[in-house]
């Protein structure tokens, strides 16, 4: 069977302009419809279906024709524009708000149900829209954070670290005075205890109790040293 190229590429052309997006699997669908049939006749299947889905009829994508529509996919989009898409295919929505750090404020997060669902013409698709990034005190409760609350959150940090800083000096001072103070003591002692070391040795040198004037001489053997 020949392929009318022509059609096809039409097809494509009109199918990807539309209003509202056009699921792929319809795309795809009505794009090969058209290649198949030659002429005119196959160049009005794209056409119609693109009037559907500006009607909202889903694109033909749902059962029941005229009765369903496939939701679109709206996420991503700003309230306003998501609001708009939805009307136009006929549904109705409802919102909620939520914080989000990947997604703008005032866009849309996520779209329940998930787009490509089929619901009857005046369905609900429920909305999440981002409030933006939280802002978290100590607290844990979300609140502006101004440039006076930066400032004032600064001038506490620098008064915390001053006097920190200033209690580290001192107990380090102190540490530093006792421990000179140990060591004082324990000079004084070993000092002291060489001192008494050195009495010994010469109690044991020259046999006299300790304490006495000067030291004793000894005895040679054999007499008192005296010359004839």
């Amino acid at each position: 069977m020949p392929i009318d190229v022509l059609n096809l590429v039409a097809s494509e052309v009109i199918l990807g302009n539309t209003p509202t997006p056009v699921d792929p699997a319809t795309k795809a669908r009505v794009s090969i419809a058209a290649a198949l049939v030659p002429g005119p006749i196959g160049l009005a299947l794209p056409i119609i279906t693109a009037r559907r889905v500006g009607d909202g009829g889903g694109g033909g994508g749902g059962g029941g024709g005229g009765n369903g529509v496939a939701v679109p996919d709206v996420t991503g989009l700003s309230q306003a524009s998501a609001e708009a898409v939805l009307k136009r295919n006929r549904l109705a929505f409802t919102s909620v708000q939520a914080f989000s750090t990947e997604v703008t404020k005032e866009d849309v997060i996520s779209q329940t149900p998930d787009a490509g669902t089929i619901l009857p013409l005046g369905g609900t698709v429920r909305l999440v829209i981002s409030l933006g990034p939280p802002d978290i005190d100590n607290n844990g409760d979300t609140t502006p954070v101004t440039t006076a609350d930066l400032d004032e959150a600064k001038e506490e940090l620098e008064n915390r670290f001053s006097t920190g800083l200033d209690g580290l000096k001192t107990e380090l001072g102190n540490q530093i005075n006792t421990v000179s103070a140990n060591v004082e003591a324990a000079k004084n002692e070993l000092d002291q205890r060489i001192s008494d070391l050195g009495a010994k040795i010469d109690n044991l040198a020259y046999g006299r109790p300790s304490g006495s004037g000067g030291r004793t001489p000894t005895t040679s053997p054999g007499g008192s040293g005296a010359k004839d």
